[in-house]
């Protein structure tokens, strides 16, 4: 579930089964794989893969 008030990049890459808080911000070149929880108001730019 991705919050509706989250900004994600289109680049990155979120996987199906990933919650993302209100607030987060999602940058370029990032890579989120299943079953990661992010909460509110996080920023992750990247490159990254969580």
């Amino acid at each position: 579930m991705i919050h509706p008030t989250a900004i994600i990049d289109p680049s990155a890459r979120i996987a199906e089964n990933v919650h993302i808080g209100p607030w987060t911000m999602i940058g370029a070149n990032v890579e989120i794989d299943e079953g990661t929880w992010i909460g509110p108001h996080v920023v992750i730019q990247g490159p990254t893969k969580i």
